[in-house]
């Protein structure tokens, strides 16, 4: 029984450590996302700025 209580807490603790990792990965995704578009916006903003100007 104590081998199998250890394997299961190793899988849990490989599980959570995925699915952490999942989700910062997923907020980094979002992060660097979020960054290029406001680039983006920001790039397209100022060319029409400049094409104002």
């Amino acid at each position: 029984m104590h081998l199998i209580n250890n394997k299961l807490a190793a899988v849990v603790a490989v599980y959570i450590a995925y699915s952490t990792d999942a989700i910062l990965v997923n907020t980094l995704s979002c992060v660097i996302l979020g960054i290029f578009a406001l680039v983006i916006l920001r790039s397209k903003v100022w060319g029409q700025v400049v094409k104002v100007s």
